[in-house]
């Protein structure tokens, strides 16, 4: 995960109709058993039910030019959810 004193990333997604939206890290991580990089995002702006809408993927940035690249996996998706519970019932993320 990135260290307190660095910044999050920013990223800017186009949806289905072409309007971009800002996208913040919320955190990413590496798991050494696949040797992938995860990334969660978190939407700039809320939904209709006042809540961020949260976007996952396979990222790294010294690899495949920093593309966001999907999730095809339910058990690498499961881990993240499992990851990003587990950040907030720490308290990490709000």
């Amino acid at each position: 995960m990135k260290s307190e004193s660095t910044p999050p990333e920013v990223f800017m997604l186009t949806d289905d109709q072409g309007q971009e939206h800002a996208f913040t890290e919320l955190f990413s991580f590496k798991v050494d058993q696949t040797g992938k990089s995860y990334i969660a995002l978190a939407a700039d702006d809320v939904n209709e039910d006042g809540e961020s809408d949260v976007l996952a993927f396979i990222y790294d940035p010294e690899k495949d030019d920093g593309l966001l690249l999907p999730i095809e996996s339910d058990d690498e998706y499961a881990m993240v959810e499992d990851v990003l519970a587990t950040l907030m019932d720490e308290g990490q993320l709000d």
